[in-house]
């Protein structure tokens, strides 16, 4: 390939999109190469992609059980370097950069009823390594989250951004079409999508015009996945039009945009601190209205009856918060460290017995940013003789 390389490599804009697939969201969006260093065979480049997240198939999530809602901007960066060998027949490369993605959430398809829907950051650090001839192409990669990794979706979801470490190798079957296949293993925080995968693809890439991808992945936590991309790029040179094919592609190759820009996320069912309805006077404040209702020791089954006409809309309910792992162990180990202390008078409701907690005080309970679990004394308290919590713990 005798063609001059800063003569071919130019600046290049377009657009891309994709479906949908294993813990990624339908997408569309636009790109662009800059070659910042073009010698005679090598070049320095900077790829930045940013993309609007649409809402998934309906009752199909793409993170397994919450459904991503809404319209969400996530961008994706590489700096990199690429190289030919002496004889021009391969090209050898290395990249990487940051990935971000902002994450609205909506209903959970398993049909269990979520409230409090937020929207999560998740971030990246990404590295992969490339070469390609004009017959194969080989990738490894690896996407290495940053910052808040797990985090709350819902009253009844969390979910992380995983590590993926993978490879890839691929084989023209014609100049236009290529089939590769690759492995990949995962991680995460909430460690139910830890395993490998295997992953193929069909791509359609001509040499001017949108290249087309189908893939398909298979693995424990998201099962098996089909999802499809396009992808179309306009270069501003039009110098190489008289260029033969194998140095067109090879052309196309070292100023193509890098793969593997996803952040991809897994959810999972919660932690969930809950007491039944008297949990008000099981040492577990209860915020209605901005009001407070914890301070009535309810003893006796008088007082029992009391609070129940009193206040008939929380008797005999159950209340839930999300915690999180960490929570949830400190709280059951609260429950377990019990120092119990001799009741007041069980008559009168102005006071209560106090139970203190091994590590269970208000810098505890505060940290949790849990308002009913405060109290005025900063105290965790119980109002029974015995412990009287009700502890449903959603470990999935």
């Amino acid at each position: 390939m005798s063609v001059s390389l800063k003569e071919s490599i130019k600046p290049r804009i377009g657009v891309q999109g994709q479906t949908q697939g294993a813990g990624t969201p339908n997408q569309a969006g636009i790109g662009g190469f800059l070659p910042l260093k073009v010698s005679e065979n090598s070049i320095w480049f900077f790829d930045v992609l940013a993309n609007a997240n649409f809402t998934d198939f309906k009752n199909y999530s793409s993170i397994v059980n919450t459904t991503v809602a809404g319209v969400t901007i996530s961008t994706s960066s590489r700096l990199g370097y690429r190289w030919l060998n002496s004889d021009r027949s391969w090209m050898f490369g290395i990249n990487g950069g940051y990935d971000t993605r902002p994450m609205a959430t909506g209903y959970a398809d398993t049909g269990i009823k979520v409230t409090d829907s937020v929207t999560a950051f998740y971030q990246q650090a990404a590295l992969n390594l490339e070469a390609q001839s004009d017959k194969f192409k080989f990738s490894g990669y690896a996407l290495i989250p940053t910052g808040q990794t797990l985090q709350r979706l819902n009253s009844a979801y969390e979910a992380g951004a995983l590590n993926v470490v993978g490879f890839q190798a691929g084989y023209n079957l014609t100049p236009s079409i290529r089939a590769s296949a690759g492995y990949y293993y995962q991680s995460g925080d909430a460690n139910f999508a830890n395993g490998s995968g295997v992953k193929a693809r069909l791509e359609y890439e001509p040499q001017s015009g949108p290249i087309l991808g189908l893939n398909v992945s298979r693995d424990h936590a998201f099962d098996t996945r089909i999802s499809g991309d396009v992808k179309l790029r306009f270069s501003t040179n039009k110098s190489n039009s008289s260029t033969n094919n194998k140095a067109k592609r090879m052309i196309n190759a070292i100023s193509s945009s890098p793969n593997h820009r996803q952040v991809i996320v897994q959810d999972k069912k919660s932690y969930q601190w809950c007491t039944n309805g008297y949990g008000i006077a099981n040492g577990l404040n209860w915020m209605d209205g901005g009001r407070e209702y914890s301070r009535f020791g309810l003893i006796t089954d008088d007082g029992m009856r009391w609070f129940a006409k009193k206040h008939p809309h929380k008797a005999n309910k159950t209340r839930c918060i999300p915690v999180t792992k960490h929570q949830y162990k400190a709280l059951k180990y609260c429950q377990k460290t019990a120092q119990r202390y001799p009741a007041d008078d069980p008559n009168n409701f102005g006071k209560r017995e106090i139970r203190k907690y091994s590590k269970c005080d208000n810098k505890l309970s505060r940290s949790f940013n849990i308002p009913w679990l405060h109290t005025n004394d900063g105290l965790i308290q119980d109002g029974f003789g015995v412990m009287n919590y009700f502890i449903i713990p959603f470990m999935f």
